[in-house]
């Protein structure tokens, strides 16, 4: 019973003296461009840049990603793709990095796209491997690259084309990163993102979608909450290489 009472009391001590979770809030913008052009029945290039940008109206950078890859349909709706990524993040907000540094990225992905009745669900996994630059001051050079891995998953749903707005529609999505320790021993919930949109299909192969998300990434092993709202730009392109 004293022990007891004993872990009680110690356990409301450490809890007593864990810091509370600091939380910051900004809204951004992100414009992005991506394409899915095929290049064969089974092979497709495809890619996506995007410019995200620092609070309203957008003045500063926030980051610069560009992530062409192949993609390769294996039938039934699923699809493998490989691919190559460089991202270079600009100091921002309350939690700022000291200066701009790049990381290079490899990742692999399985899509899934399924029909359940009038709506269409996607899955995504992917995992990417990072080497993200080491810059302690914004006048030198990376003095090192600091090795990471990273899980990503994200369901999709969209409805049918909404018949009072043409060829509009509505999609929402969510979508989960952790990070992947030494061997995959440590695991830790990263970011989430959850987004909804509405877009609109202009012809075949081109489309645009505006969008809320908020962005939550956790720092310092959760003690401090980044909480981003977003506004988003999307135009897709799917205009074949080869026919």
């Amino acid at each position: 019973m004293i022990s007891a009472t004993l872990l009680v009391g110690a356990a409301r001590g450490a809890s007593a003296q864990a810091p509370p979770r600091v939380t910051n809030e900004a809204v951004h913008n992100w414009y992005a461009l991506f394409g899915d052009h095929r290049l064969s029945e089974r092979w497709a290039f495809t890619y996506d840049i995007q410019n995200r940008r620092a609070d309203i109206p957008g003045a500063s950078w926030q980051q610069l990603l560009v992530r062409p890859a192949l993609t390769r349909a294996f039938g039934h709706g699923l699809r493998g793709t490989a691919g190559y990524a460089f991202v270079e993040t600009h100091p921002y907000g309350e939690d700022a990095a000291p200066a701009r540094f790049p990381e290079h990225r490899l990742w692999q992905q399985l899509a899934l796209t399924q029909h359940v009745r009038a709506i269409t669900l996607a899955h995504r996994a992917r995992l990417e491997q990072r080497w993200i630059g080491v810059v302690p001051r914004p006048d030198i050079d990376p003095v090192r690259w600091q090795y990471a891995n990273r899980a990503r998953y994200l369901l999709r749903a969209t409805t049918p084309r909404l018949g009072a707005l043409g060829g509009s529609y509505l999609t929402a999505y969510d979508e989960a990163f952790w990070s992947l320790g030494d061997a995959g021993a440590a695991r830790r919930w990263e970011q989430n993102r959850a987004y909804v949109g509405l877009g609109v299909t202009f012809s075949p192969t081109w489309r645009a979608e505006a969008a809320y998300m908020e962005q939550r990434i956790w720092r310092a092993g959760g003690a401090r909450l980044e909480r981003n709202h977003t506004l988003m730009l999307t135009l897709f392109s799917s205009t074949p290489i080869r026919r």
